[in-house]
């Protein structure tokens, strides 16, 4: 009886495991040194590693997981998922350091209905040198449902949101998909967000580099949401869409730093792009593709371009389809503010939409007791008001002197300690101050009659002395 109970005991164990252990756990990562002429490929297999300096060597780099680890040389790819038919729920790749040839977030496989996929791929860029791509997408028949690349510091030559629907491999060409159905191609991305952090691209040695928010060749990326925070790009070139392919949308925002050339569109096809301007400066600025490329021969449905400040030496309407684009305030709008500033601009008289904004603040004094608070009330005037919209996540509240006084993201003023501050309400390069004073008395009046006071005195001293002279 006992022998039929733990037989019991052990099948429903065995069922339990079966029906809740998760199906896609990670697996253990797999290095094979013969990938692609023996330039080697590490698989993460959706397990987190992480990318370090060779201590033995300044070529190549050591990878480590899960308390193992195993060196490769500057040559190899690494891919955050698997080979052909793999499937994990995530991939995380971190780079402190070392120098490989790419990082790609998802997986890889060159066989038609064997699909490698990754739910969720995040790669991060800390340090060290990634001498080709790094790549938010998989290779060939490979799936990423969103994929995230922050890149903080190191080298990097190139950055594509999307993933490669066209690779070379053991000196063969592996191309999935058609240019005329590349909305429907088996290499895809359908969310991608890319964050650059004021760093330089590519390196000096290198002759050139780019950013693409969408994918290569004939792949698909449905969204793809690309911000730069500054940088050195004055030797690199900046695309909303992809290399090719097919781009849903694309929003792009640039807060700062230098760009060579930045286009919408370059081969394939962008339905729409949105762009985003509040500081830095780009050189060479196409509404569309670059103009006077042959190799561009893209096409952008849509696209709204916002300058709300910054500086571009030289606007120009660029090129849809192999055709000037007509910017037309529809289809294609350019709006900019008083504070732009463009120094050859080659689009038609009248067809930029000006925007003009100011912002005032109130109180513009205001008196606090210690611990106490208050509410600044911050009105923004903008004309055209349709184009308010602009400007709803540029107001920016700080302090001179938290110590005496802080404020929140909303213009809640707290007071701290006693002394006079500076608060400032800055939206873009409009802004508008009130002055703090924290003090034991709530009455602004108090300084007044303590001034009137000595006023009156000073009076009666002097009529005191005119008196005497007089007598």
């Amino acid at each position: 009886m006992k022998k039929i109970i733990y037989l019991l005991s052990f099948s429903f164990l065995l069922l339990f495991v079966v029906l809740v252990v998760p199906s896609s756990a990670t697996e253990t990562p797999n290095y094979d040194p013969n990938y692609n002429n023996n330039s080697g490929a590490f698989y993460a297999k959706g397990t987190p590693i992480t990318i370090s300096q060779n201590p033995q060597s300044e070529e190549g780099a050591v990878i480590t997981w899960n308390n193992e680890n195993v060196t490769v040389p500057k040559t190899v790819t690494i891919f955050g998922g698997g080979s052909k038919g793999e499937s994990y729920d995530s991939s995380n790749i971190t780079m402190e350091g070392g120098e490989i040839f790419s990082v790609v977030g998802g997986g890889i496989s060159t066989e038609q209905g064997s699909t490698s996929t990754v739910q969720n791929a995040s790669i991060t860029i800390n340090g060290g040198t990634v001498s080709a791509n790094v790549v938010g997408g998989g290779y060939l028949y490979a799936t990423v449902e969103n994929s995230s690349i922050t890149v903080n510091n190191g080298i990097v030559e190139g950055i594509v949101g999307g993933g490669f629907a066209s690779i070379m491999i053991d000196s063969r060409i592996h191309t999935v998909g058609t240019p005329e159905q590349a909305k429907q191609s088996p290499n895809r991305v359908n969310k991608v967000d890319i964050v650059i952090n004021n760093v330089t691209m590519p390196p000096s040695t290198l002759p050139g580099g780019f950013i693409y928010g969408g994918g290569q060749s004939n792949s698909y990326v449905g969204e793809s949401n690309l911000t730069i925070h500054g940088g050195d790009f004055t030797k690199a070139y900046i695309t909303a869409g992809g290399a090719d392919g097919y781009t849903e949308t694309s929003n792009v925002k640039i807060s700062g730093g230098t760009i060579n050339t930045f286009q919408t569109v370059n081969k394939g096809t962008v339905n729409s792009a949105t762009v985003y301007m509040t500081s830095g400066t780009i050189t060479d600025f196409f509404v569309g593709g670059k103009t006077g490329d042959l190799s561009v021969t893209g096409a952008i449905n849509k696209a709204q371009i916002n300058i709300l400040s910054g500086t571009i030496e030289d606007l120009q309407p660029g090129i849809s389809n192999s055709s000037t684009l007509d910017i037309d305030k529809q289809n294609y709008k350019v709006v900019k503010t008083q504070n732009f500033t463009v120094k050859d601009n080659h689009l038609k008289p009248g067809s930029i939409i000006d925007v003009v904004y100011n912002i005032e603040i109130s109180p513009k004094e205001l008196f606090l007791k210690p611990e106490e608070s208050k509410q600044l009330k911050s009105v923004i005037t903008i004309e055209p008001s349709e184009y308010a919209y602009l400007f709803q996540d540029y107001l920016l509240w700080k302090s001179e002197n938290p110590n005496i006084a802080s404020v929140t993201k909303i213009g809640t003023v707290n007071a701290v300690n006693l002394g006079k501050t500076k608060i400032t309400a800055q939206l873009l390069d409009e802004s508008g101050t009130v002055i703090v004073t924290v003090k034991n008395s709530d009455d602004p009046s108090t300084d007044v009659n303590i001034l009137a006071v000595i006023i009156i005195l000073s009076l009666i001293a002097l009529l005191v002395i005119l008196l005497s002279i007089l007598i």
